[in-house]
């Protein structure tokens, strides 16, 4: 490429791993209230995501779920989350999100 030629931003992607271009479209949906493309983009970026570069996805994904009301699906990402970064900066933050989600797992259990 020459880059002389280059006049705007480039991402530059690994050309064999897509889970960031999927992430970034979700992260980018989600932004705009456009949860049910988010979540088709998160799902793919989980799934193409075989190196676990983003675990931060399954907090996006948490969230989508989360505002869903589908707590079940939004714990367990919190849940791999917290796996694959356990010392993460937000790791505390992250745990308190999570206890807030079963709590409402229950609550809506319970109705």
């Amino acid at each position: 490429m020459n880059r002389a030629a280059v006049t705007s931003y480039v991402l530059d992607l690994d050309p064999l791993n897509y889970a960031d271009a999927y992430f970034y479209n979700a992260v980018a949906n989600y932004k705009l209230n456009k949860i049910e493309d988010a979540e088709k983009s998160g799902l793919k970026a989980e799934h193409l995501d075989l190196r676990t570069h983003f675990p931060q996805v399954h907090l996006l994904l948490a969230e989508i779920f989360a505002r869903k009301n589908n707590y079940a699906l939004a714990i367990e990402e919190i849940q791999t989350y917290l796996a694959l970064a356990p010392h993460a900066k937000d790791a505390d933050q992250v745990r308190e999100q999570l206890a807030k989600l079963e709590k409402a797992e229950r609550l809506s259990v319970n109705q």
